[in-house]
């Protein structure tokens, strides 16, 4: 088994520091994807709600046009 020499452990300690920085990166990246789809499916859920109330409000405003009171 031959020994490293300074060199050699310097570029492997680089590309290790490069691997980390990129790994942060990453899960910087990961978490920010994270918020933006739970803040979409929020709003998606928000805006179910919102057609489901329209979808109510127009039954009632058919049915009462439908059977006007004389």
């Amino acid at each position: 088994m031959s020994k490293w020499s300074d060199e050699e452990i310097e570029q492997v300690e680089r590309l290790c520091r490069d691997l980390l920085m990129a790994n942060e990166e990453l899960n910087s990246k990961i978490i920010a994807m994270d918020a933006m789809v739970k803040n979409s499916d929020a709003k998606n859920r928000q805006l179910q709600r919102q057609i489901i109330e329209l979808k109510y409000i127009i039954g009632i405003y058919e049915e009462r046009n439908s059977n006007p009171s004389t």
